[in-house]
């Protein structure tokens, strides 16, 4: 069939564009999320170090000369049971808004988007819904949240404090009762604060991957593009050390979240021996430094059972939404052996490896 004069097109992204991307960017998002959006850009697409030869993962799609729509994502390299793998992030999805409800992307050749082996994305119960009609399998994942100043969420949602008050002294009880059953030290193991990535991290990485899950490789390079190098953000990176040995580290964050302080445990790696004691270690220091910042709580996602379970063990409880997360797979057609892996369980997730937490 011949294209029309007026049928939208879609290429690869070239840099000449970016000033063209950028305007649609600010006519596509509010001021405050299009300004976050292209305060990361060069970081998150254009450098990425694991950028496919071809350049960034990043699409538009014209119609006529105006842009009218976007994906952005980035690659990423993944350990599935054994074996590398790269897996696409397809995070940022949208048409501009004069353009919204023209099956814009109904109307190209998308499958040039999906080149990787397998495709990951984030998104509220809509998205996973339209996802779905495109191949994609949608998992709800249930955020987990610790309550760290119960007066300030209290003040913060119903504006009395009196009921801050009394919320104040139950937390300081509860504190005082649980304290010294909560810290365990850990063989000859000791928490540090580290100040950057080092090669410890390989050696962690490769006594952590497993042999049987789907999980990004968070090796040093790795960790050093998503949470040292990036520029609009400051993280907090907790390790477990004995002796020259790292047995664990936790990458946490604190920030302002409608007007108020909070804190996510961003990402997590333990060393498959050392799980229940190295990661109640890091889990106590993260939430103790958090609190020291004035985090009234604190939130991360964990799609593994047994971290599930010591996060529990340390105050976190599911929390129950009303438009819920979804983490959503998708594999080329290509890769028939990977279709075991659409099945989000056999994936070790954090908030980490999506959108979720850049967005803030």
């Amino acid at each position: 069939m011949t294209p029309v004069a007026n049928d939208p097109t879609m290429r690869r992204y070239s840099l000449t564009e970016q000033p063209e991307v950028f305007e649609f960017l600010r006519a596509s998002f509010s001021a405050e999320e299009s300004a976050r959006i292209i305060s990361q850009w060069a970081w998150k697409y254009e450098s990425n170090p694991f950028n496919p030869p071809e350049g960034p993962i990043v699409f538009v799609i014209r119609q006529g000369t105006k842009v009218v729509s976007i994906v952005a994502g980035f690659r990423l390299p993944a350990w599935i049971a054994g074996s590398l793998c790269e897996v696409e992030n397809l995070g940022t999805w949208v048409v501009h808004p004069d353009y919204r409800r023209q099956r814009i992307w109904w109307r190209v050749d998308n499958r040039q988007v999906y080149q990787a082996p397998i495709a990951i994305a984030w998104g509220r119960r809509l998205s996973a819904r339209i996802g779905t009609k495109g191949g994609w399998v949608p998992t709800r994942m249930n955020a987990m949240l610790r309550i760290l100043d119960p007066a300030q969420m209290i003040e913060h949602f119903s504006g009395s404090r009196v009921l801050a008050s009394l919320g104040a002294a139950a937390h300081t009880a509860t504190r005082v009762i649980t304290d010294p059953f909560r810290r365990s030290p850990f063989g000859n193991g000791a928490v540090v604060r580290l100040g950057g990535v080092d090669e410890r991290c390989d050696s962690l990485w490769e006594h952590s991957r497993g042999e049987d899950r789907a999980i990004v490789i968070r090796n040093s390079r790795y960790l050093q593009w998503r949470y040292m190098d990036r520029p609009d953000a400051e993280y907090l990176l907790f390790g477990v050390e004995r002796g020259s040995e790292l047995l664990g580290i936790l990458v946490a964050r604190s920030t302002t979240r409608n007007g108020m302080r909070w804190g996510y445990l961003v990402d997590f790696l333990i060393a498959n021996k050392n799980v229940e004691g190295v990661f109640g270690l890091l889990i106590q220091a993260a939430l103790e430094e958090l609190r020291r910042r004035g985090a009234a709580a604190a939130s991360c996602y964990a799609s593994d059972p047994h971290c599930r379970r010591i996060l529990n063990q340390h105050g976190f409880f599911s929390v129950p939404q009303r438009n819920p997360i979804h983490f959503s797979l998708k594999i080329h057609p290509g890769r028939p052996d990977l279709t075991q892996f659409m099945e989000s369980r056999r994936w070790y997730i954090t908030m980490g490896d999506g959108d979720l937490e850049l967005a803030s």
